[in-house]
């Protein structure tokens, strides 16, 4: 099981997106982006929904790997 950041970073390039293309999308910066994805800071609600949409990822896909490693906290 992956960890939350490293699902970030493994769908984006399953989709063919860049940082900067999935960061666009999402509203956010390059930057902002890149810490989720290392796992740097913590992804709002909000935008891990806007995530899941964009990319078409189950949420429970998701949840799993937020609570396997104990990454739920990480969630504001």
């Amino acid at each position: 099981m992956k960890t939350f950041g490293e699902q970030l970073r493994y769908r984006r390039q399953q989709l063919g997106f860049t940082q900067e293309q999935i960061a666009r999308k999402l509203d956010v910066t390059v930057r902002q982006y890149c810490r989720w994805e290392t796992g740097e800071t913590k992804i709002s609600v909000y935008y891990l929904a806007k995530w899941i949409e964009l990319s078409g990822t189950a949420y429970e896909d998701i949840h799993e790997s937020l609570l396997l490693y104990g990454e739920s906290e990480k969630l504001q």
